[in-house]
């Protein structure tokens, strides 16, 4: 069997209160786009974990902390193992890892035969991280609280142009820096975090600077990627042609909802 997991990019993202739990209260507009990685999952002996990118973890990798836990609530006796194709980029702000996440729980739902309920699946989510539930829930979403309070809103046809300077942003640290420096932070933005990519990544501030001339540049959750919004592909790729040869980038597309549900009716 194999799946996709799709990107997200953050349309806004404002910073609300910081919460007794800890947390914080934000609000922001999730948006799936066509930047995918790919899981394959195959019944094995005992679990296993393949990614390849030799940077990332896997014995504290989510998926490894999903299919624990989802195995933890049944009696099922087979062990499947798991290959990750990754192509989006890592502390990026695209949400790779809560996407991934999903899908593992998404799927080890049906191979479990667990028949856990949205409701059910969302709250585990949750408690793997902030975002996964937007990606379980597959649908564009208006997201509050610590981003599981969902609200699904129309699709808008576009064309991101997506800008990684491969910086691994922390969104520990992120965090971190506007608790303690929040009374410095502009209110006009409409990322707060762009006060803390800019300042803190010198690269990040010249890349805005340059590629602002070109349309309105976006940050994505914490960073480290920016976007700019076309009307179509061609656009995109015209403009493309100026992002610093230092830099990756991406053209996607949004999308109406997660092919994931689809892919798992065939």
């Amino acid at each position: 069997m194999k799946v996709s997991c799709p990107a997200k990019l953050n349309i806004g993202l404002k910073i609300n209160s910081k919460r007794p739990d800890g947390y914080h209260d934000l609000e922001t507009e999730f948006r799936l786009i066509s930047l995918y990685d790919y899981l394959e999952i195959e019944e094995s002996d005992n679990f296993q974990l393949r990614i390849n990118n030799d940077d990332i973890e896997t014995g504290d990798n989510l998926i490894t902390k999903a299919y624990y836990l989802m195995k933890s609530f049944c009696n099922e006796k087979s062990e499947f193992s798991f290959k990750v194709q990754k192509n989006i980029p890592i502390g990026a702000g695209l949400g790779g890892g809560s996407s991934n996440c999903a899908s593992t729980l998404i799927v080890l739902n049906r191979l479990f035969k667990l028949n856990l309920s949205e409701g059910q699946l969302l709250e585990i989510g949750l408690s793997l991280g902030s975002d996964v539930p937007f990606f379980i829930k597959g649908k564009n979403s208006i997201a509050k609280g610590r981003g599981e309070l969902l609200k699904t809103i129309a699709s808008e046809a576009n064309y991101y142009l997506i800008i990684y300077p491969d910086i691994k942003i922390s969104t520990a640290d992120a965090f971190k820096f506007y608790d303690e420096n929040k009374t410095d932070f502009p209110t006009d933005l409409k990322n707060d975090f762009e006060y803390y990519a800019r300042k803190v990544y010198p690269e990040i501030n010249e890349i805005f600077n340059l590629m602002s001339q070109y349309g309105n540049v976006e940050l994505s959750g914490t960073g480290s990627s920016m976007y700019l919004n076309f009307k179509s592909s061609e656009e995109a790729y015209t403009i493309a042609t100026k992002v610093p040869t230092n830099c990756k980038f991406f053209v996607t597309r949004s999308l109406d909802k997660s092919p994931i549900y689809d892919e798992l009716k065939k």
